[in-house]
C-alpha cells in the first residue's frame, strides 16, 4: 500500500516512535503481585545490587540478604546476620561461599544462587524491607500482609515504566 503524497514520512515517524514507546527496551527490577500488577519498578544499572531485610523470626535481629542480576535472573550473592541464634548463620552445604566477619554483622558471601522469580510474603511483623540505589520501599507499604509478591528482573517499555 502506498501513502499518498508527503504522507510516508510522517506514517514512517509514527510507527517508529510507537515501536520506541511500546517495545521493552528498559532493563529494571521490579516488585509484582503474582497477577502481574506491577507495584514498584526502577531501571536496573549494569553491576548494581539491591537488599532485603527482614527480622528473624525467632531471635528478632535483622538479616539482610543481597542479590544482582547475572544473564537476566536474579541471583543471591550473600546474606548478612546480624545477631547469632536459633536457626542464624548456619553454613550452607553445598560448595561454594565463604563466611566474613564485619563489625556489625556476620556475612555469607559467594552463595551465587540463581533465582529467576523470588517470591515474597509480605509479613505482619517481620518488617521486611527492600532497598535499591536511594529507594527504600517497606513491602507492607505495597499490599496487605499476606500477599505475595514477585520480585523480579525484566525489560519494560518506555509506556510501561512511565505510564501503567
Amino acid at each position: 500500500m502506498r501513502l499518498p503524497g508527503n504522507l510516508w514520512f510522517p506514517g514512517v515517524v509514527f510507527v517508529l516512535l510507537s515501536l520506541a514507546f511500546f517495545f521493552p527496551f528498559i532493563p529494571s527490577i521490579v516488585i509484582e503481585t503474582k497477577e502481574g500488577k506491577v507495584l514498584y519498578s526502577s531501571p536496573w544499572k549494569r553491576e548494581g545490587s539491591f537488599e532485603l531485610t527482614y527480622l528473624h523470626s525467632v531471635n528478632r535481629s535483622p538479616i539482610t540478604d543481597l542479590f544482582t542480576v547475572k544473564e537476566g535472573k536474579l541471583v543471591l550473592i550473600g546474606s548478612q546476620y546480624h545477631s547469632f541464634g536459633a536457626g542464624v548463620a548456619a553454613l550452607p552445604e553445598e560448595a561454594g561461599g565463604h563466611l566474613q566477619v564485619g563489625p556489625e554483622y556476620l556475612e555469607y558471601r559467594g552463595i551465587e544462587r540463581e533465582i529467576p522469580v523470588l517470591g515474597v510474603f509480605v509479613p505482619r511483623e517481620a518488617n521486611t524491607t527492600f532497598r535499591y540505589r536511594k529507594d527504600t520501599v517497606p513491602l507492607n507499604t505495597l499490599a496487605s500482609p499476606g500477599t505475595l509478591l514477585r520480585i523480579r528482573f525484566t525489560y519494560q517499555s518506555f509506556a510501561a515504566r512511565f505510564f501503567l
